[in-house]
């Protein structure tokens, strides 16, 4: 079991509610915030297919995050990742939760319930005897959270970096505050499920102040210290309001965009929101860490990899470079202690890997686009090649994934392409002699590529895709349909999105792709189809819709980009288009609002079209990014005609980062309503092309790898 010390940091049990809400910054953006957006699903009152957001007082990447837990009487439709459902049972406030996440809950430590009574029908024992429903609509503001039980209670809330507090109205004179050291989130019918192991309470100063674990961190001492020194007095408006002024500063001012114009308020809200959720995980548990002692920054609930190297630690890039070196650190650091990176970790546990190892591109990433610091990139390299791949005894000896020997074989070939790529594009510098050959490996996708595969019931009918292929080298093409995946889990030939749809996954090398699928007309035939109502029986990759760019149709990206969000993405409780992934999902709207896409594992963004006539960002703590868009009509005129970088013509429809991402500058779109090819430059670079994919054998893995 291991140990853990989490204390309660602050219980206020005092008179009086409600939240200041004025900010010491120039501007409130905190204003503009819905907690709420994903918090339900698209059945009303049911959380189920929603965001599984947290809700509840928090700070940037704080360890804290106190909130309600709930309970859903149907359990066919529960979904209590982040604790809080709208309609689900209270069953008391806990300190610790995450945002976004699928798969079984984690945390709802440590918890309390208040009562008003403890006599029958009550059961202290027996917690379904005192789960309360609610009474009026929940409240919910940047640090703040209330909400009204059905016995009279009202609860309020908000919580700091270590801490946090929660203040109990009661209708009566009677009150109590039931402290459960056992609970947890359970995830019903799920062999993942949380279990108690055990847990230790010590009351003192005569029951005013409790101590304890189950889970905890360092010691007690340490837990009281944060309290003291975090929570400023027992007015839960103080803690608010300090919430309120970290989000501003730290948050949400670094990004700024006009906001006078009423007919921008819902493309405001989307915007500041999106920057909420996107700085709620990971969590920040420098000097928290239980397991070692290294004196490097401690980082945990990375939930989903997978999903947030795609565009939201590249966000991290530019907007908290001090935050994102400290998560690269912190995933170096885990290699070295632990023996590999993780692709989902929470709990200070490395959990499943998905597919790939996507903490490789995650490095690769902050590599290529030049982040420093106090990073160890040798060591860093090495942690990449510690890769955390379940079916290296295919991916090396047979230089593809077989069916009958790899779960999910097709989605892992490309992530596992990726995967090596990103080896090859640290180990250019750092171990130049080991470059080519994961840069071969990164071309082994094209080994579960026949040619002669082809597409069933479309018009026109598309030849080339990603297919089952034995371990004996057979192509398995009997009934074989791209567009299915017997609903895409993890028995199926991909996870989550059919081979249809990872088939333009390869963003290292789009010019093999392009010319594997036919050229570039076949090609925009075939992205032209996916789009279509109807065609896509499962999701889309976050940059499936920008791949225009790549035959010189930037147009068409703006056009299918700009559909999908503003058919997913709006300020309602059901907001996002389902599980949130971390945020990956909100942060893929920023990019969208912004008007520039970034290629993962390369130093490559997209030119798009933004939704906002003025956007200043500042960038690695001291630059500005100026993103202005000259006659923006969000309705109807945001089709490219022109750009202007740094106030230079610009022919290309993707730009490098050192280009404005370093030391700032301007990028200037000119719009209007007509659909225009206005790009006339070279397309977007495929730096995988030319890798030569190993078949059988032809480049095995060495038993050391040298690092320069």
């Amino acid at each position: 079991m291991l140990d853990f010390l989490v204390v309660v940091s602050l219980i206020a049990l005092a008179i009086g509610q409600g939240s200041g809400h004025s900010s010491l910054a120039n501007v409130d953006y905190s204003q503009y915030v819905n907690p709420l957006i994903g918090s339900e699903g698209p059945m009303p009152g049911q959380a189920f297919g929603g965001g599984d957001i947290f809700v509840g007082g928090a700070v940037p990447f704080g360890v804290v995050k106190v909130g309600i837990d709930t309970y859903e009487t149907n359990l066919t439709l529960s979904t209590i990742n982040g604790g809080y459902t709208p309609q689900g049972l209270v069953t008391g406030v806990s300190m610790m939760h995450e945002s976004g996440t699928g798969g079984p809950p984690k945390y709802g430590i440590v918890h309390q319930m208040p009562l008003t009574a403890i006599e029958s029908p009550i059961n202290i024992l027996d917690n379904s005897t005192y789960w309360q429903n609610r009474s009026g609509n929940d409240t919910a503001r940047v640090g703040y959270f209330s909400t009204n039980l059905a016995n009279g209670i009202t609860i309020s809330l908000s919580g700091a970096r270590h801490s946090g507090i929660i203040q109990y109205d009661y209708p009566s004179n009677e009150k109590h505050v039931l402290v459960d050291v056992s609970h947890y989130l359970p995830a019903y019918g799920d062999p993942d499920s949380q279990e108690f192991l055990g847990c230790e309470i010590e009351l003192q100063d005569d029951g005013k102040q409790y101590t304890g674990y189950g889970i905890s961190f360092i010691s007690a001492q340490k837990a009281c210290d944060y309290k003291d020194n975090e929570i400023t007095s027992w007015n839960v408006n103080h803690t608010v309001q300090a919430a309120v002024d970290e989000w501003n500063t730290d948050v949400f001012s670094k990004i700024r965009v006009p906001l006078g114009n009423a007919e921008d308020e819902t493309n405001i809200i989307l915007m500041y929101s999106s920057l909420y959720f996107v700085h709620l995980m990971p969590s920040d548990r420098t000097g928290e860490n239980p397991l070692w002692e290294s004196g490097e920054p401690s980082w945990d609930d990375f939930y989903t990899c997978w999903d947030v190297f795609r565009n939201t630690v590249s966000l991290y890039h530019l907007l908290q470079p001090s935050y994102y070196e400290g998560m690269i650190r912190a995933l170096i650091d885990t290699w070295r202690y632990e023996g590999y990176m993780p692709d989902g970790r929470s709990g200070n546990y490395n959990g499943l890997t998905q597919g790939g190892s996507n903490a490789d591109n995650i490095l690769a990433d902050a590599y290529v686009k030049g982040l420093k610091g106090n990073i160890n990139w040798t060591a860093g390299y090495q942690a990449i090649v510690k890769e955390g791949l379940g079916a290296l005894y295919d991916w090396i000896p047979l230089g593809y994934l077989s069916s009958d020997g790899s779960a999910i074989s097709l989605s892992r070939s490309v992530e596992y392409a990726l995967n090596d790529f990103s080896l090859y594009q640290v180990a250019q510098v750092g171990a130049p002699v080991d470059a080519q050959k994961h840069r071969n490996r990164s071309a082994q996708w094209q080994n579960n590529w026949p040619h002669n595969a082809t597409s069933v019931d479309t018009t026109p009918i598309f030849t080339g895709f990603l297919a089952p292929r034995l371990a004996n080298g057979v192509f398995n093409l009997s009934n074989y349909n791209p567009a299915l995946c017997s609903e895409c889990e993890w028995s199926a030939f991909s996870y989550e999105a059919t081979p249809f749809e990872y088939s333009f996954v390869v963003p290292h090398d789009l010019e093999t792709l392009i010319n594997f699928m036919g050229g570039t007309a076949n090609f925009e035939s075939r992205l032209d189809y996916i789009f279509m109502p109807n065609t896509s029986q499962q999701n889309l990759d976050f940059a499936t819709p920008y791949l225009y760019n790549y035959i010189n149709k930037q147009y068409k990206s703006v056009e299918r980009s700009r559909a999908l969000a503003n058919q997913y993405f709006v300020d309602s409780d059901y907001g996002v288009p389902g599980n949130s992934d971390a945020s990956a999902l909100n942060s893929w709207l920023i990019r969208q609002m912004l008007g520039i896409y970034p290629i993962v594992t390369q130093p490559i963004y997209l030119l798009e079209s933004p939704w906002f006539s003025d956007i200043n960002m500042t960038i690695n703590d001291k630059a500005t990014l100026r993103i202005i868009a000259h006659n923006l009509d969000n309705s109807n005129s945001f089709y490219v005609q022109s750009v202007q970088i740094n106030g230079q013509p610009w022919d290309k429809n993707w730009f490098e980062h050192t280009d404005v991402l370093v030391d700032g500058d301007t990028i200037e779109f000119y719009l209007s309503s007509k659909q225009t090819m206005w790009e006339t430059g070279e397309v977007p670079p495929s730096p995988g092309h030319g890798g030569k994919p190993n078949l059988n054998g032809t480049y095995p893995m060495p038993d050391t790898i040298s690092v320069r």
